[in-house]
């Protein structure tokens, strides 16, 4: 029975007592009036009741579990099911099933939208950054060597474009807080010898030098971010000191330890506790391109490969010294190799 039929039915009801009483009265019957007045009050507050039941049922009873489930829902988040509000409200559940789905299908999707942007600004940041970066230091060295012409001018324009497009990307990445931006890292098993390459490829102006040859063993690290804290050291060596630069490795326990010096003038005292901070520059930066982050991100990606990065003053020079670690499984074998 629809909810209007019952109220038809009790409305119904009431005129029929009311006329039941008034025909009685006319009759001069007080009593059966009377009685007849007190059978309608009783029937009609028993289907009062009734009624009152049914519309709790299919009515107030659905709205309270509506009600709980939107409670629920803002409280906890979404749940897995929209619960059935009885069959007089069954489109209705179907709707707010179908807009619950909906809505979940759109969560995902912006998630899953969200998760993509990062990547991306993620591999811009790093893998587009780092060598638009070396692209400006090369440009740099470069016209600092060349005297004033048209070549020159040309690689003022390279140098130009490339601090633009850091800047463009800079301002990408700014939407993101950093630890966002953490890079994945896949650290594998590498040969030490290895080295040699990744050294080469930082060294664009061919001006580093070995103090002996690298130990043979085996290393662990992300070869990316090992050569990007490469890219990092060694562009400093070549900005703020414009020296020579000799490497030096040897095993300590369970690290191989890599030496990179220059033979400028070092760094203050006062300035040193500071050298591995972001966004710091030194006194002798002034005039000099950079963001003061070259150092603070080899020492965190040395951190994240599990290594460390030491920097010091050093006789006639600065120094940074990379701690490797050895692959666990062949410590002892790596040891020997490095005495003989």
């Amino acid at each position: 029975m629809k909810i209007r039929h019952l109220v038809l039915c009790l409305t119904v009801l009431y005129i029929v007592d009311g006329a039941f009483v008034g025909a009685s009265l006319a009759g001069g019957n007080p009593g059966t009036a009377l009685l007849g007045a007190l059978i309608g009050f009783g029937l009609s507050i028993a289907i009062s009741f009734g009624f009152l039941l049914f519309v709790n049922k299919k009515f107030f009873g659905p709205l309270s579990r509506l009600n709980d489930y939107a409670r629920s829902e803002k409280e906890n988040g979404k749940s897995a099911r929209v619960p059935s509000f009885g069959d007089d409200f069954a489109d209705t559940t179907d709707l707010i099933a179908h807009l619950y789905e909906q809505i979940r299908k759109l969560e995902e999707n912006g998630v899953k939208s969200e998760n993509r942007s990062r990547e991306i600004v993620v591999a811009i940041n790093h893998s587009v950054k780092n060598p638009i970066n070396s692209i400006r230091d090369i440009a740099e060295m470069l016209r600092s060597r060349i005297e004033p012409g048209k070549e020159r001018s040309q690689l003022e324009i390279i140098r130009k474009k490339a601090i633009s497009a850091t800047e463009i990307i800079n301002d990408i990445t700014r939407q993101y807080p950093e630890e966002e931006l953490n890079e994945t890292f896949d650290i594998k098993q590498h040969s030490s010898l290895e080295i040699y390459d990744i050294i080469s490829n930082a060294d664009y102006d061919k001006a580093c030098s070995y103090i002996g040859a690298i130990p043979k063993a085996m290393l662990v690290y992300d070869e990316p971010h090992f050569q990007d804290t490469l890219d990092h050291i060694v562009a400093n060596c070549y900005k703020y000191a414009g020296t020579r630069i000799t490497i030096h490795t040897e095993i300590i326990g369970d690290k191989l330890r890599l030496l990179i010096r220059d033979y400028g003038n070092g760094i203050p005292p006062e300035e040193f506790e500071h050298v591995t901070h972001k966004n710091f520059r030194g006194g002798n930066a002034a005039g000099k391109t950079g963001q003061g982050i070259g150092l603070y991100l080899s020492s965190r990606y040395m951190e994240q490969m599990n290594g460390s990065l030491r920097c010091e003053n050093m006789n006639n020079g600065f120094g940074v010294t990379l701690s490797i670690p050895l692959d666990p499984k062949t410590v002892p074998e790596q040891m020997t190799l490095a005495q003989s």
